[in-house]
């Protein structure tokens, strides 16, 4: 019974259910496991003597050191918390707000010092987590803020050009339940105030102290009384001081350091009287010993002691070696002097980022030296640091064989400062079924030093199994608790095949394809983006295949780097191996250490070459022979490559003709067997298909390599799902249809299975069987009819062939997602040419889209002009541009297109090309005042309005706003954006600009940009971050359709993608994923909406994110099904609503039936056994009906929280779903 105790404590602490939850194991943050609600775990079985009877019970590691645990005072340490979201300097720190949790809250704040932002962040001391406030009603930095009665108050504050006198009050509580959690107050500060701080008395009464009011240093001090929402003034200073720092111990104030024209080393002590609370009788105290502005200050108590201490953290100084500082002294009341102890671990320079909490001081955000920072520490107090840290799993490793008896193993240190004895514990599952546990003491292991922990003996799987190993430590007053747990993951069966695919690019564009590729030959390997537990393993591979890429997206492979030299190493001893890049020949050897690999190719390279890929020529008596290949993947920077030694070009570029392509025999010389090699500086996914194929090149350069494709007898092939698409309209009927083929040489017998799941659950499941299928033959099956549930949501349709004579595997399956929404995806007549990086304008005075400029290739740009007439669905070709550009947008006003400059292939062309509607003519407009690409640009009114893009050196964001009146063709200044961001996407909503996606220089945007437009002056655009986006993203379409902006496609994640995301300003979770695209949609202003219509149309773009220009447009139209609610006629049989799912009390499901017939409904559990019967076997008239579910059995009682099935029967039609109940 006690052993049955430990483990079920041991699992509760790693989260790991024991009985009757649902979950599964999935990866979270190093130092836990989490877990999700999706599979039944099962404990199996435990390793013999793993659990000892007399273990001590082992407790739940804490998250953060709180008062209780610090033992004594001391030595004051730092630690290193979760970072702030968004790098700040000049906001303010209020805290702690208790709302259940111990909560901090970071107001406003700057990134450049000149540009305010109204951002609420809160960071949750029990998780160690921040998350988003709602924002500020003023954009502030330079404020103060404190905690008085649960509630934050915001004092003054700087816009950049104006400060305050303003008093706002923030309420946590609000913010969880949906209310408005800011309010203005009555009271105002009786001047306009920044660089102040703002102490807390008594929870009751808050002053604001020093700052600086215009030019003026103020020595005032003002007691804030929140009870009654009044303002008086206390004693003031005996000096002038701003950005000082400052706070209260009983009832005294200390306030020093700062600047007041001069550096301020000064220390008040002011005295409260508690008679009269504004009355403070002003001392001295020691000065610091470092002259200090922007510096902070916060009170701590000793947990030991009981001894309060001012801490101070230093920032902005006068005093050398730098004017920037990460000190921290304290000062005890007691003293008289300081007592400089640890420093921080960073650089923070700020005024009022520090507070403190019981023993615990918290600093987050300042400025470095060099930028905002959004680095968070916290200091303790501990003069005996107790801490025990996992180093590293030693054993087992990436791969281990199969049934093999190993010895888990670790190392483990004592980082603390006295010796300690405490348990290793060692965890290892597969899909959250716990296979293994053990455990063991290290005893008295001294302070700094190491130990290896050797655990039992443990007999791994079968092949291709895959288990989660977990280690940490259990010291009893562990005080850091984020260096206890190490996790990794390894896999039964030793690696090798017949190919490896690494691929460690940004993008991983090519690398799939080559084993998609391969593995559609026949050939079985696998797929990496990180070499490292490969390395031992490359000689049991006959092939390796190496994308790395095309820059931007490339990846160096360093000289001397363990990747170069197992490479090499396999390489001599006789491997095969193809190397694709753009820089990998001759550009990263010469510049970027990267290693040569020319010499083992066999090729010469010489010179870094361009952007001018465009017809890819197979060599006449190579295994390239006769090949050629239009070439439209990523085409910068291509390493012009010529063979030396046995080296043989097999690829030329027409135009301009140099060699790409080279392949190599290596002779046996000098190594332990011939090898042979491939190098491209092009990619393999780059290729298109045409009379050549991917495929044709895969299966010559595995011949090369010696490497024949298996030819079977009985092999059948899932080649396509044909339906449903990738988007699908809910509670409608679709007939899955799925393409098979017998490529094998003999006739074959096979099941064709249809399976159909959401969330992991089976919705649908149907099969058709094949006798005697003969070889060649190909067939497109239809299935039965799918019912898309009424509530939607996102399904994976997974084909697939059963067949005990089937050869070969691995072409058996495939698998699509496909999402129910609301949106019907409908192809409209293609565009004249293919296009992307183009312009898509609007006019809605006459109901037609124009397509201006672009690219078809990524290289050759157009100044085509084509016409689409939505009413006859047909394209019309117009005078074209005066210049052939791509990377532009355009917009439409008053009979007009606006096109604001463009990018002609080597240049920025700094030009406003204006075209006339009605005369189908152009001519150009004034020169717009920067030459920027990738730009945003809306039309208000009369006016155009310009905003970021890129600049003339191609490499730096633009942060300017330009305003342009059409009537007096003139340009005047905007208000600035907070920051430069380009190849965005962006509309209006109202008087708002919504830029949503595009890159900042450092990294894809992840929060909507949003200028609200002063309607009497439009170059006046107050500016703000809005809501979080679902993923960062570049490149991407925007419309905007009923006061809703969509974002389409684009890199979402750095992912070329087919999503479709609608953000709803009013609502509270303001993103949704709506709808899937039928094909990728990327390099942006493809997308536009229609005005008058529920309709959004796409024209072109990228479709595999590699710049393949497409001609195929789309309409993405808004439907409302089921029921006609114009006329309440029934248009179908079917589920119309689920309502309160989840639910705890009662399901309420209403159905529609078109003409009287028999319904049945059952509720079934998870194991398939019938629960509860509602509606049996009854004749029904047609109309809409309604049954509901209060979540108990056919005897009444109540059954037990988890997810259960509804089965509807109207005549021979099924509906099924989930419902969910939650006590």
């Amino acid at each position: 019974m006690r052993k049955t105790i430990l483990l079920i404590l041991i699992l509760s602490i790693l989260s790991i259910p024991v009985f009757g939850n649902n979950r599964s194991l999935v990866k979270g943050k190093q130092g836990s496991i989490k877990y999700e609600k999706q599979t039944t775990i099962r404990i199996g079985s435990i390793t013999k003597n793993s659990i000892a009877e007399d273990r001590p019970v082992l407790k739940t590691p804490k998250k953060h050191i709180t008062q209780r645990e610090a033992s004594q005072r001391g030595l004051l340490g730092w630690i290193t918390l979760s970072p702030m979201p968004n790098s700040l300097v000049g906001h303010s720190v209020a805290g702690p707000v208790l709302t259940g949790d111990e909560i901090i809250v970071v107001t406003g704040g700057s990134q450049d010092f000149s540009t305010p932002l109204n951002n609420t962040y809160l960071y949750d001391f029990t998780t160690d987590s921040w998350s988003v406030g709602s924002n500020m009603p003023t954009a502030l930095f330079w404020h103060s803020s404190a905690v008085c009665k649960n509630k934050v108050y915001v004092f003054g504050g700087y816009d950049g050009s104006s400060s305050y006198n303003t008093i706002y009050e923030y309420d946590p509580s609000a913010d969880t339940t949906g209310g408005n959690p800011w309010t203005l107050k009555s009271a105002t500060l009786p001047q306009t105030v920044y660089f102040t701080t703002a102490e807390t008395y008594n929870d009751s009464v808050i002053y604001i102290i020093g700052g600086q009011s215009g030019s003026s240093f103020l020595n005032t001090v003002y007691m804030y009384d929140v009870v009654n929402d009044t303002i008086k003034t206390a004693t003031a200073l005996p000096i002038s001081t701003r950005s000082h720092g400052s706070a209260i111990i009983g009832d005294t104030l200390y306030v020093w350091g700062g600047w007041n024209g001069n550096w301020v080393y000064d220390f008040q002590k002011g005295v409260i009287s508690t008679g009269d609370l504004t009355t403070i009788s002003w001392g001295s105290g020691p000065n610091l010993p470092i002259s200090d502005s922007r510096t902070n200050g916060a009170s701590v108590t000793d947990p030991a002691s009981g001894t309060h201490y001012v801490i101070t953290s230093t920032g902005n100084s006068g005093d050398t070696p730098s004017p920037h500082h990460n000190f921290t002294y304290t000062y005890n009341p007691g003293d008289t002097s300081w007592v400089r102890i640890a420093d921080k671990p960073t650089i923070a320079d700020n005024s009022d980022n520090l507070i403190g909490i019981d023993s615990v001081a918290f600093m987050t955000g300042g400025y470095d030296g060099t930028a905002a920072t959004n680095t968070t520490e916290a200091l303790f107090f501990a003069s005996n640091i107790i801490n025990a840290k996992t180093l590293k799993i030693n054993t087992p490793t990436s791969f281990v064989d199969t049934f093999a008896t190993i010895s888990p193993s670790a190392t483990v240190q004592n980082t603390g400062d006295s010796s300690a004895t405490f348990d290793v514990v060692c965890i290892i599952d597969s899909e959250g079924v716990l296979k293994y546990l053990s455990y063991k003491t290290v005893s008295s292991l001294s302070p700094n030093d190491t130990a290896s922990v050797q655990f039992d003996d443990w007999t791994t799987g079968t092949q291709g199994e895959q288990f989660n190993i977990t280690v940490y430590t259990n010291l009893t007053g562990d005080m850091i608790h984020s260096d206890d747990t190490l996790k990794t993951s390894f896999t039964c069966g030793l690696p090798g095949g017949d190919f490896l695919v690494w691929d460690p690019t940004a993008d991983q564009s090519s690398g799939p394809v080559i084993y998609n590729q391969l593995q559609n030959l026949g050939f079985n390997g696998d797929y990496c983006t990180d070499l490292t537990p490969y390395l031992s393993y490359l000689h049991n591979y006959s092939s390796i295949w190496v994308s790395v890429g095309i820059y931007s997206s490339n990846y160096t492979i360093l000289d001397t780097s363990q990747e170069a030299i197992a490479l090499e190493s396999y390489l001599s001893g006789g491997g095969n191996m193809y190397l694709e890049g753009g820089d990998v020949w001759y550009y990263d050897p010469q510049y970027s250490g990267g290693h040569d690999f020319g010499p083992t190719f066999g090729i010469n390279a010489t010179d870094d070459g361009g952007s001018d890929l465009a017809t890819v020529m197979g060599t006449s008596g190579t295994i390239t022979d006769s090949m050629h290949f239009t070439y439209s993947g990523e085409n910068n920077w291509i390493d012009h490559i010529d063979p030396t030694g046995a080296g043989t070009v097999i690829f030329t570029n027409s135009n301009p003709t140099y060699n790409c392509g080279v392949s190599n025999v290596l002779t046996a010389k000098g190594r332990i067997a011939e090898g042979r090699t491939v190098g491209t500086s092009f990619e393999f996914a780059g290729l298109d298909d045409g009379e050549y194929t991917k495929s044709d090149l895969a299966k010559a350069i595995m011949s090369f390599f010696r490497l024949n494709a298996p030819v079977f007898n009985y092999d059948a092939k899932v080649s396509a799902i044909i339906s449903p698409p990738s988007s699908v309209i809910a509670n409608n009927d679709y007939t899955p249809s799925v393409e098979v083929k017998n490529v094998g040489t003999q006739p074959i017998d096979f099941t064709l299975n249809i399976l159909i799941t959401n969330k992991g659950i089976p919705v649908y499941n149907d099969s058709k069987t094949y006798a005697s299928f003969a070889a060649d033959s190909v067939d497109t099956a239809t299935l039965s009819d799918w019912h898309v549930p009424a509530e939607g949501g996102t399904f994976d349709i997974y084909a697939y062939i059963s067949s005990s004579s089937d050869e070969n595997p691995q072409n058996d399956t495939i698998m699509i997602s496909s999402m129910a929404s609301e949106w019907l995806w409908e192809t409209i007549a293609p565009m004249p040419q293919p296009r992307l990086a183009h312009a898509t304008v609007y006019d809605y005075d006459n109901n037609k889209f124009y397509i201006i400029g672009g690219t078809a290739d990524g290289s050759t740009n157009s100044n085509t002009c084509f016409e689409y007439d939505v009413s006859s669905d047909s394209w019309k070709t117009l005078s074209p541009m005066p210049y052939a550009l791509d990377w532009i947008k355009g917009t439409y006003v008053d009979g007009k297109i606006y096109i604001v400059n463009g990018y002609d292939g080597t240049n920025i062309i700094n030009v406003l090309s204006i075209y006339d509607v009605s005369s189908d003519s152009w001519n150009t407009g004034s020169t717009p005042p920067e030459g920027t690409i990738a730009h945003g640009l809306v039309a208000y009114g009369k006016y155009l309005i310009l905003f970021g893009g890129i600049e003339s050196d191609l490499a730096t964001p633009n942060k300017d706003v330009y305003i342009y009146d059409t009537e007096s063709d003139s340009w005047v200044n905007g208000t600035d954006m907070p920051e430069g961001v380009y190849m965005l996407s962006a509309e209006l909503i109202g008087n708002k600009i919504h830029i949503v996606g595009g890159n900042n220089g450092t990294a894809n945007i992840d929060k909507i940009m949003i200028g609200t437009i002063n309607p009497v002056d439009p170059t006046n655009i107050s500016w703000e971050y809005g809501a979080d986006m679902p993923s960062p993203n570049i490149n991407n379409g925007g419309a905007v359709y009923d006061g809703k902006y969509y974002m389409i496609g684009g890199f979402l994640n750095d992912v070329a993608s087919n999503e479709v995301w609608e953000y709803d300003p009013g609502a509270k979770s303001q993103w949704r994923h709506v709808s899937n695209a039928p094909t990728i949609l990327t390099r942006n202003n493809f997308a536009s909406y229609k005005k008058g219509s529920k309709s959004i149309y796409i024209f072109g773009s990228d479709t595999t994110g590699s710049w393949t220009a497409s001609a195929t447009c789309y309409k993405m139209t808004k439907l409302a099904y089921g029921i006609n609610k114009n006329k309440q006629s029934i248009t179908n049989n079917g589920i119309m609503s689920i309502s309160g799912n989840p639910f705890n009390s009662k399901v309420e499901i209403k159905y529609s039936i078109m003409e009287k017939t028999r319904v049945s409904m059952q509720i079934f559990s998870l194991s398939g056994r019938v629960v509860k019967t509602l509606i049996n076997s009854n004749t029904v008239k047609s109309g809409i009906h309604k049954v509901s579910w209060n979540g108990t059995d056919e005897y009444g009682d109540k059954v037990e929280n988890g997810v259960y099935f509804y089965k509807l029967l109207i005549g021979k039609k099924q509906f099924t779903g989930r419902l969910v109940l939650i006590k």
